[in-house]
């Protein structure tokens, strides 16, 4: 390999200097000298053998949510917190960083769900259930009136892999009749095709058809199922689709365009509704 022997300047004369070394000969040395011990300085500095690849999983910290109703403009915010194992361990208040929701857990089951309003706590317990062998996740959220008699609110998702393909919501408050309604999605290539809801009165109305995707990463798409069911979903937002919307059709017949950003990895990090002149959605990682 190549070896720097030592190399001694007897004399500052700059004759003496010319005869041992020319002039030229000596400043290209002097600078591949200090070129080699630079190349070498920054080699060492940029690999550190001790230093641990970072294995934490990406995660949503905050959502940002912004919307126009009747020409009134709305912004709602949430930000997120997870336990060591990746569960969703609370939704809080951006503005306050207290708790909206919390969530325990015992291993990968939820316990239970703590709810705050106006300073005070409503806990649900054990409302987590699997069926279906694991294909079904119900959240049970009945609890006692404080008129009198059981309100009844019954979450159902039905799901195959990653794919979530139903989602009925069941409510039965003590002082009204039952009431039920279902969501359908289906796939294409992975992504959202078609979200449909049959409605209590018999009604079957499709809400949103995914017509293009662009070919970058949906945060949503593998999260834990359980994770995605707390956050909150839907399209174009967050579905379980593979990539991200940029073009649907609505029930009125209307096509929206949808201008995502992405970070270096290909995630979103905003998306714009084409002919709007404000972000409608600004996605916030830890990482």
């Amino acid at each position: 390999g190549f070896q720097l022997k030592p190399f001694f300047l007897t004399t500052p004369s700059n004759r003496l200097i010319g005869k041992i070394v020319p002039m030229k000969t000596f400043a290209a040395f002097m600078l591949l000298l200090c070129t080699l011990f630079s190349c070498n300085k920054d080699t060492k500095d940029s690999i550190d053998p001790t230093e641990e690849p970072d294995t934490t999983p990406l995660q949503l910290v905050k959502k940002i949510l912004r919307y126009e109703v009747g020409g009134q403009f709305y912004t709602d915010s949430n930000a997120y917190a997870y336990d060591a194992t990746g569960h969703l361990a609370a939704i809080l208040d951006p503005k306050t960083n207290l708790p909206i929701s919390r969530f325990l857990y015992d291993s990968d089951n939820l316990i239970a769900r703590i709810d705050y309003s106006n300073g005070k706590a409503d806990t649900l317990h054990n409302p987590f259930k699997l069926l279906d062998s694991g294909n079904t996740i119900l959240l049970d959220h009945t609890r006692p009136n404080p008129n009198g008699g059981t309100d009844t609110i019954q979450l159902t998702y039905k799901w195959l892999g990653n794919q979530l393909l139903e989602s009925w919501t069941y409510l039965h408050f003590s002082n009204s009749n039952a009431y039920l309604h279902k969501s359908y999605f289906s796939y294409s290539d992975g992504n959202q095709n078609e979200s449909t809801t049959l409605f209590s009165d018999g009604n079957l109305q499709w809400q949103s058809r995914g017509l293009e995707y662009d070919q970058k990463k949906n945060y949503f798409h593998s999260i834990p199922r359980l994770n995605y069911i707390l956050g909150g979903w839907g399209f174009p937002y967050a579905t379980r689709s593979v990539n991200n919307p940029v073009k649907a059709a609505m029930p009125s017949g209307q096509q929206v365009e949808y201008i995502w950003t992405y970070n270096d990895k290909g995630f979103p990090l905003t998306m714009q509704i084409k002919g709007t002149n404000y972000i409608a959605l600004e996605l916030q990682y830890n990482k």
